[in-house]
């Protein structure tokens, strides 16, 4: 009875034990499922080789080993699924004889050795995952696979250019990530016509050229592009911001020069990261186009100019870094209207003037010496504009006129008003005069700051008749 059996599902068992060898004794076995048992131990490649096998699954179960072994003609597998085991050495050159090959799941294990041009031969293709691994060499051509859904050969070590494939009959393909290898040449700009691609990663690689050529697809499908960390020069091409399902696009670490405007309300973008690239001149105030965006980085390029008021208008703006450029003049005040802004990062530019949001680590403001003002804990004032310390200056001279001019009227008003008591008081008592005159000096000496003893030996006296001997005092 056991020897007809034909599906064994044990998923998410802990079996905790090596896989016997006896089930390559169930010749009617189509699906066996084995994922996440904690199996341990070499994998029986007679179970691989069983002709009417269809579907294995042994995924998650990292310390289950094994080598695919050579299939013969006419296999019957179409889902092989392999994932985070233990699983090395090289695909068998008897790969291209699984020809009802749909799905294969082999990321995160230790094969290595050149992907085999044999794999043109699967037609059925639809899904494909050699991620993480050690595979070398170049790409085979998957031009044949009508089918293909999802390509991904990440975290390897191919070479070699992308030109084997002609990528204009993958007109299904949704998903495409070659990134984390040593490839080299131009992108091939057919990739970014394909009808249903979603995803393109081909970053850190040798990637070279330009993207000049890029098609108009304003209907493009395409979501998230990331090209960072290769060799790409030249400009960005508008055509990259008119692909209106764009989320994600990620081409730091290169060497473009320019970035042309994008169109007004024509992208969707989330994510723009152009950082680290060799850019230069002012940040295109059209860039508060974009308004969708969560994240922007331009940071570590070689930007001048004042920072755009319309960054202003990115009211959904979570990041944004532009460290490490030439950017001058002060802080736009619009960036108070990014309520939802988390991460600022502005430090080494050439920014002046007073910082108004606060709120932020003085790391994200350091390297701009005419910044003022908090966070920043250097003591440092802020300078007001030239008109208004001109404006100020003018003020404290004009007020210290009329403070002067005040204080002096009131000095003298006392000196007359007391002056005049004490000698209408005096004048009727004539043993005081010789005291009123004396006093009168001394007030006059204090006030005027005139040594009067040379006159002492002149009296004041009530109609005095000869006005040339009296002392005259020139202020």
């Amino acid at each position: 009875m056991l020897h007809s059996l034909s599906e064994i599902q044990l998923s998410e068992n802990n079996l905790a034990d090596t896989v016997p060898d006896f089930i390559a004794n169930f010749r009617n076995l189509t699906l066996l499922k084995l994922d996440n048992c904690q199996l341990n131990g070499t994998f029986p490649q007679t179970v691989l080789q069983l002709p009417t096998l269809r579907d294995l699954d042994l995924s998650f179960n990292s310390f289950l080993q094994g080598t695919l072994p050579e299939f013969a003609v006419g296999a019957s597998l179409q889902r092989l699924v392999l994932r985070f085991t233990n699983f090395s050495g090289q695909l068998p050159k008897s790969i291209g004889n699984l020809r009802q090959m749909q799905r294969i799941k082999l990321m995160n294990c230790s094969f290595d050795g050149p992907i085999l041009s044999s794999v043109r031969k699967m037609n059925q293709l639809e899904y494909v995952d050699l991620s993480y691994n050690n595979f070398s060499g170049l790409v085979p051509s998957f031009s044949t696979a009508k089918n293909l859904i999802c390509l991904r050969l990440s975290n390897n070590m191919l070479t070699g250019t992308l030109s084997s494939t002609k990528w204009s009959n993958l007109t299904n393909l949704i998903d495409l990530d070659m990134s984390v290898n040593s490839l080299q040449g131009g992108i091939p700009m057919e990739m970014f016509s394909l009808p249903s691609l979603t995803v393109l990663h081909l970053f850190q690689n040798k990637f070279n050229g330009t993207l000049r050529e890029l098609p108009n697809m304003p209907s493009s499908t395409l979501r998230n592009l990331d090209l960072s960390n290769n060799y790409l020069e030249g400009s960005i091409s508008n055509s990259l911001f008119g692909f209106k399902a764009l989320g994600t696009l990620e081409l730091s670490y290169n060497n473009f020069t320019r970035l042309e405007k994008p169109s007004p309300h024509t992208s969707n973008l989330n994510i723009l990261d152009i950082s680290s690239n060799k850019f230069c001149g002012e940040i295109p105030k059209t860039i508060g186009n974009l308004i969708p965006l969560v994240f922007l980085n331009l940071s570590n390029n070689a930007l001048s100019g004042p920072i755009p008021s319309s960054i202003g208008n990115l009211r959904m703006l979570e990041t944004l870094d532009l460290s490490h450029n030439d950017l001058n003049g002060t802080i736009p005040a619009q960036i108070s209207n990014l309520n939802f802004l988390a991460l600022l990062d502005l430090s080494y530019n050439k920014l002046t003037g007073t910082i108004q949001l606060k709120t932020f680590d003085s790391s994200d403001y350091i390297g701009n010496p005419g910044l003022c003002g908090p966070p920043l804990t250097r003591s440092l004032k802020c300078s007001p504009a030239p008109s208004e310390t001109v404006s100020l200056e003018a003020r404290k001279a004009s007020n210290a006129t009329v403070l002067g001019w005040q204080f002096i009227l009131l000095i003298g008003l006392g000196f007359f008003t007391g002056v005049t008591f004490v000698t209408t008081t005096l004048m009727f008592w004539k043993k005081g005069s010789k005291w009123h005159d004396e006093l009168v000096n001394k007030l006059v000496s204090t006030l005027a700051g005139v040594d009067t003893s040379e006159y002492r030996h002149i009296h004041l006296k009530e109609g005095c008749p000869d006005m040339s001997r009296c002392p005259h005092m020139h202020v």
